[in-house]
């Protein structure tokens, strides 16, 4: 298996808690 770490995925929408509270209060976050 090769592993990518240089791809950045956006976790916007994916359902995840902590990414849709840090992205409602700084939309900046992981750009």
């Amino acid at each position: 298996m090769i592993y990518d770490f240089t791809t950045k995925i956006s976790r916007k929408n994916l359902g995840s808690l902590k990414w849709d509270l840090m992205y409602s209060q700084n939309p900046e976050v992981g750009n």
